[in-house]
């Protein structure tokens, strides 16, 4: 298990990435810093006891409605492009060895000029800085069977979106590397082959040590302010993320000993 990457970290770098490059329009860029900033300095939401990993859909629901420089589609559509650019794991390795061009020295970072101008730069400093630092540092720390794993995560993520992108963009969709290896789980799911049909359910969601020590978190924050047990679907899927964890998080005691503790109240009365 990664301690901080997962898929939905690596869709959000892009999404970083698209903002630098100047592609988004004035009027989308406090919508997508926002959603950015939400879930780069934000914990696991507090108004429910569960959490889950950042999805496609996700990005979906955040960006459909924002308008594209380019007529005719949305920021989504431009989204999936700079998601589908990325087709092999040698492409996500450059990204990481190129995220040093999007930082910049200043405190406040700069805004950028607009698209093919000046690039936007995020100050080292800031909440992003920080996060794309973080980024490059974890996956360089990375051992290869699991830079694979992320890999495949990722291509999971954005599989169910493949048939979209291939409509609206049929010249880049046909301009896919046939030589792609398949076990580094790319092979041609972005071109509709029917070998990777079912990529999504194979792959399972990839969640970070970070993700699930913030989970937690959320959960020992519900129980001191609910004073009640976990629900027993929720218990059950916060030990089977613990179990993947070389070192168990000592808030993983405290529920089990909270919970303990419920149920033999429960008995005795």
């Amino acid at each position: 298990m990664s301690r901080f990457l997962t898929s939905g970290r690596i869709a959000l770098l892009e999404l970083l990435v698209l903002y630098s490059s100047g592609a988004i329009p004035q009027t989308a860029t406090k919508p997508v810093l926002s959603f950015v900033i939400s879930h780069v300095v934000a914990t696991v939401p507090t108004s429910s006891p569960s959490g889950s990993p950042l999805s496609i859909e996700a990005f979906e629901s955040a960006l459909s409605s924002l308008p594209s420089l380019h007529p005719g589609r949305s920021l989504f559509d431009d989204f999936l492009n700079q998601l589908f650019a990325l087709r092999s794991f040698d492409d996500m390795y450059t990204r990481v060895e190129c995220l040093d061009s999007i930082l910049s020295n200043e405190s406040r970072g700069t805004p950028g000029t607009g698209l093919g101008k000046e690039k936007a730069r995020f100050a080292r400093t800031s909440p992003v800085g920080q996060f794309i630092r973080r980024y490059a540092i974890e996956f360089k720390r990375l051992q290869f069977s699991d830079a694979l794993i992320l890999w495949q995560a990722f291509v999971a993520l954005r599989h169910p979106q493949a048939e979209r992108w291939q409509t609206r963009n049929p010249e880049a969709a046909r301009s896919g590397k046939p030589e792609e290896p398949q076990h580094v789980g790319e092979g041609t799911a972005y071109r509709g082959s029917s070998n990777s049909s079912n990529l999504s359910q194979d792959i399972k969601v990839l969640v970070s040590i970070d993700e699930v020590e913030k989970l937690l978190e959320c959960q020992v924050e519900w129980l001191q302010k609910s004073g009640v047990r976990l629900d027993e679907p929720i218990h059950t899927k916060l030990q089977e993320m613990v179990k993947e964890i070389a070192t168990t998080p000592s808030l993983a005691y405290f529920i089990s000993l909270v919970t303990t503790s419920l149920d033999i109240r429960i008995y005795a009365a």
